[in-house]
């Protein structure tokens, strides 16, 4: 039977939302022999003891896989990277640094086998999560226009807004009467995009009003 091997690691200090740079799975092994085989993460926040009921590991849900080309030997094998994968744990909003990750690296096929050695063999052979990150600083810079708001279609008792912006964003658009800005309505999308419209409707015939993005 092909198995899944897997691993739990807790008090995994990465802070949410960091950007992974590199990480592997190292594993020493007696023996390995295989082809294709795929490596994935518990797609969970802060991963739960591994059990011995039935379908424990298979039944959990699982982030996207990487594949892991074809090795032969004993000794520390060294999977590759998979921070694209690790990525999807860590930006998983509840995620907090010391909570727990569970890898699995599923062989395909029974000819296609590692035998690691477990933590209870010996804590220096021990599987290893090793991993390369930075913190991302908070974007805190309002986008900027690269084409600014301007009226596309008019109505008399109707408009429509266009604008683009640097950087991928949301709007609050406002409408109000000019020059002091009152009775105001605000429009908004939290749909990122770079080309916004806004269509407005339920305007006063030869009205004067100002656009606030």
């Amino acid at each position: 039977v092909s198995r899944i091997c897997t691993w739990r690691w807790t008090s995994v200090n990465i802070t949410q939302g960091a950007k992974i740079l590199n990480a592997s799975i190292q594993v020493y092994t007696t023996w390995s022999q295989f082809g294709n085989v795929t490596v994935r993460f518990q797609n969970s926040s802060n991963a739960e003891p591994l059990g011995t009921n039935s379908y424990n590991i298979s039944n959990r849900k699982k982030t996207d896989s990487t594949l892991w080309i074809k090795q032969e030997n004993s000794g520390w094998i060294y999977s590759p990277n998979v921070s694209t994968v690790l990525q999807q744990v860590v930006d998983l909003p509840s995620w907090t640094s010391a909570n727990s990750i569970v890898g699995m690296v599923q062989p395909n096929g029974t000819s296609n086998q590692i035998q690691p050695k477990t933590y209870e063999s010996g804590a220096a052979n021990a599987a290893k999560l090793v991993v390369l990150w930075e913190t991302v600083a908070p974007d805190t810079t309002s986008p900027g226009f690269t084409v600014n708001p301007y009226n596309l279609t008019t109505t008399n008792q109707s408009v429509r807004i266009n604008w683009a912006t640097n950087e991928s964003a949301n709007y609050t658009l406002t409408i109000g009467l000019c020059p002091q800005f009152t009775g105001t309505n605000s429009f908004s999308n939290s749909t990122l995009a770079f080309s916004h419209n806004q269509s407005i409707a339920g305007l006063s015939n030869s009205t004067k009003y100002c656009v606030n993005v």
